[in-house]
C-alpha cells in the first residue's frame, strides 16, 4: 500500500482534487439519497401537518377620515379634538394613536355579543395611515369573513360614538360659561355679544353633530380571500427549504463519515492493485423465495467478468482453477460480484462451484435463491451423502452452491480451511472453477488462511462505498500474510 496522495483530503470523504463547492454538495446529495429523501419528506410533511391546522385568517378594512383642526382655532380650545401639528405625516400617526382606545373596544365587544372581550377587540384591530393621506385604515383580522367585516365596523362606530360623548361631556359646561358670559355682558360692547353668540352656537352644533375632526369615509365589506399565502405557494416553499437542509445534512453526514474511495484515480493513488475489471454499479439483490432463479445477468456486467477472465489468464500465466473474492468492507458488492462471475462462467459452458465462506452474515444464498441443505464441514467430514447433484442452482445449468456451514458455532478457521481443501479435492474434478467468497478482509481477518488454497485472490471495490482506511487495512494485512493480491474488481466505475 501507498501513502495518501496529494489529491486526496485527509479526514474527507472524496477525491478532492480542484473540486468546485457546488460539485462537493452535489455529490454529497448523490452519496446520500436516502437521508435526502427523508429531509425533504419530513420538510413537506411538517408543512402539511401545518396547513391541515392552520386558522385562516380574515381581514376587512374601514376608513376613518381625519380632519385636524389648526393649532391657533380658539374655538376647539379645551377639546379632545385632533388638532394640526406643523407635520402631517406626524398629525396622522397621532391621530392614529388617539383612536385606538380601550373604550371604543369595550363598547364594540358589547356591541358584538357576549363571546367577545375587550382585549379581544383590541388584539384584532390595528389601525395605520394609508400612505400620506388623512385616511386611516381601521384594519380587523378574525377566522371568517363576517367576523373582520363585522369587528372593524362595530369598533369604528364604538369609536365614533365614544368620542362624541365625550365632546359632548366637554362642550356642556363650555356652553354654560359662555351663555353665563353673554348674559353679563354690557349693551354697549355688541361685539363682544356677537362673538360670544356665534361661539355657542358652533358648540351646539358640535354638540348635536359630534367630532368635527374624524368621521366614516367607507365601511368594511366582506373579504373575498384569506390572508397570508396560498397553499400551494407554502408547499413550494417547503420544497425548496427542504431540499436545502437536506443538502446541508447529506454534506454534514458526509464531512463526518470516514473517507472513502470516490475515483479510480484515488484508488491508483492509494494502492498498487491492477483494476482487473470496472462493474457498473451493481444494485442490491432483493431477497428471492426459496428455489427462485437469479435474474438475468445485465449485458454490462457479462462484458465486464468476461473481461476479468481473460484478464486472469493474462496477469498469472494460465487459468485460474480456484478463485477468490473478497473486499475491504461490507456492502462493496463482493457476494454479487461472486453470483455474477458464476453466471458468466456458467453460460460459457463451464461448470461452476459457488462457496459461501462468511461464517458471520453468508449473503450468498439469499442472492441465488437457495436453501443450503448441505454445508462445507458436513461434506468435508463424510456427515452427507454425495454432494454435487443436490446442490445445482435452479435456472443456471452448470452453476452449483455450497455454504461453509449453516451454524458458525464452534467452527474456527483452521478447521474451515481443512474443510475447504477437503472440499476442493473432489470438487476440482467436477468443477472448472470454484469461486469462494470470502468475508471482509478488514472485518474477518481470519479470511486470511482460506486464501492459501486459492490460485487468484480478488479485491472487489466500490467507488462512493469503501472506505480508504478499510482498503489500507485489507491491502496491508495480505502483504503481511505474504498473500499476493491479483487485482480489484472496481464497482460502480464509469468507463465501463
Amino acid at each position: 500500500m501507498t501513502s495518501q496522495g496529494p489529491g486526496v483530503r485527509e479526514g474527507g470523504w472524496a477525491y478532492a482534487g480542484s473540486q468546485h463547492p457546488l460539485g462537493t454538495l452535489w455529490r454529497a446529495v448523490l452519496a446520500h439519497p436516502v437521508i435526502t429523501a427523508l429531509v425533504v419528506l419530513a420538510t413537506l410533511v411538517g408543512a402539511l401537518a401545518w396547513l391541515s391546522v392552520r386558522t385562516p385568517e380574515y381581514r376587512a378594512t374601514a376608513q376613518v377620515l381625519v380632519n385636524p383642526r389648526p393649532q391657533d382655532d380658539e374655538l376647539f380650545l379645551g377639546l379632545s379634538v385632533i388638532r394640526e401639528t406643523g407635520d402631517p405625516t406626524r398629525t396622522i400617526q397621532t391621530a392614529a394613536a388617539l383612536l385606538e382606545s380601550p373604550e371604543a373596544a369595550r363598547l364594540a365587544a358589547r356591541r358584538l355579543g357576549p363571546a367577545w372581550t375587550e382585549a379581544e377587540v383590541l388584539s384584532a384591530i390595528d389601525i395605520e395611515p394609508q400612505g400620506e393621506s388623512n385616511i386611516l385604515d381601521v384594519n380587523a383580522t378574525a377566522s371568517s369573513a363576517a367576523d373582520a367585516a363585522a369587528i372593524a365596523n362595530a369598533y369604528v362606530r364604538a369609536m365614533l360614538v365614544q368620542r362624541n360623548r365625550k365632546l359632548r361631556t366637554q362642550v356642556e359646561p363650555m356652553i354654560e360659561r359662555l351663555t353665563q358670559a353673554l348674559a353679563n355682558a354690557p349693551p354697549t360692547d355688541p361685539d363682544t355679544a356677537t362673538e360670544l353668540g356665534s361661539r355657542i352656537t358652533q358648540l351646539r352644533d358640535m354638540q348635536t353633530d359630534g367630532d368635527p375632526t374624524v368621521e366614516l369615509a367607507r365601511r368594511a365589506t366582506l373579504p373575498d380571500t384569506p390572508e397570508g399565502a396560498a397553499s400551494s405557494l407554502i408547499l413550494m416553499l417547503a420544497l425548496v427549504a427542504g431540499g436545502v437542509l437536506a443538502a446541508v445534512v447529506a454534506l454534514l453526514t458526509a464531512l463526518l463519515e470516514p473517507p472513502r474511495v470516490t475515483t479510480e484515480l484515488q484508488l491508483a493513488k492509494l494502492t498498487r492493485m491492477p483494476v482487473l475489471a470496472r462493474i457498473p454499479r451493481l444494485r442490491r439483490w432483493p431477497s428471492r423465495r426459496r428455489s427462485q432463479a437469479p435474474a438475468p445477468l445485465p449485458h454490462a456486467s457479462l462484458k465486464a467478468f468476461r473481461t476479468l477472465r481473460l484478464q486472469l489468464e493474462v496477469t498469472l500465466g494460465s487459468e485460474p482453477k480456484v478463485i477468490m473474492l473478497t473486499s475491504p468492507s461490507r456492502g462493496d458488492g463482493k457476494t454479487t460480484s461472486v453470483m455474477q462471475f458464476g453466471q458468466t462462467l456458467a453460460a460459457a459452458g463451464s461448470r461452476v462451484l459457488l462457496v459461501d465462506l462468511d461464517l458471520t452474515r453468508p449473503r450468498l444464498a439469499q442472492a441465488l435463491g437457495v436453501t443450503p441443505d448441505r454445508d462445507l464441514v458436513g461434506v468435508a467430514s463424510g456427515d452427507t451423502p454425495e454432494w454435487s447433484p443436490r446442490l445445482a442452482v435452479r435456472g443456471h445449468a452448470g452453476l452449483a452452491y455450497i455454504a461453509a456451514t449453516r451454524s458458525a458455532r464452534g467452527v474456527n478457521a483452521d478447521e474451515l480451511e481443512g474443510a475447504l481443501q477437503e472440499l476442493l479435492y473432489g470438487a476440482l474434478d467436477e468443477f472448472a472453477y470454484v469461486l469462494l467468497d470470502a468475508p471482509p478482509l478488514a472485518e474477518v481477518s481470519d479470511a486470511l488462511k482460506l486464501a492459501s488454497v486459492a490460485d487468484a485472490v480478488i479485491m472487489v471495490v466500490r467507488l462512493g462505498s469503501t472506505t480508504v482506511t478499510d482498503l489500507e487495512v485489507a491491502g496491508d494485512l495480505l502483504e503481511r500474510s505474504g498473500r499476493h493480491n491479483t487485482g480489484c474488481i472496481l464497482v460502480g466505475s464509469q468507463h465501463v
